[in-house]
């Protein structure tokens, strides 16, 4: 009986090795995925902190969007803010800079903008 084993084995070992089976054959499937979106037409988000009048992350269908088209679309900075606004990106503040409507800075995707608020005592 023992010799039947040896046999039966060699023969399956045959089998899959000559390729009569396709059990030991893998199959890569390859597909081409057509996106829509061209490059000219990339989306930016941007996120807006503190003292913006509306506060959130937008998408922004520029491939180069600015500051002050950003901060203008969120309506504004408040009253309480100081003008200084801190630019974070990659996770680090990369710049401190005060604010002006005629500045034209350029920003990139996953910037976040944060408006700090004026240490002043504002008498309402």
């Amino acid at each position: 009986m023992y010799r039947w084993h040896k046999v039966l084995f060699a023969a399956l070992m045959l089998a899959l090795l000559s390729g009569a089976c396709n059990v030991t054959r893998a199959q890569t499937v390859f597909r081409n995925l057509e996106l829509t979106e061209s490059p000219t037409q990339k989306k930016a988000v941007i996120g807006l902190l503190g003292e913006f009048n509306q506060c959130a992350a937008y998408e922004v269908n520029s491939s180069e969007p600015n500051m002050n088209a950003v901060i203008t679309g969120a309506g504004g900075m408040t009253p309480q803010a100081s003008g200084l606004i801190r630019i974070v990106r990659g996770g680090r503040i990369s710049q401190e800079i005060f604010y002006s409507p005629e500045m034209d800075l350029p920003l990139m995707h996953g910037d976040v903008l944060i408006a700090v608020k004026s240490s002043a005592n504002l008498i309402e």
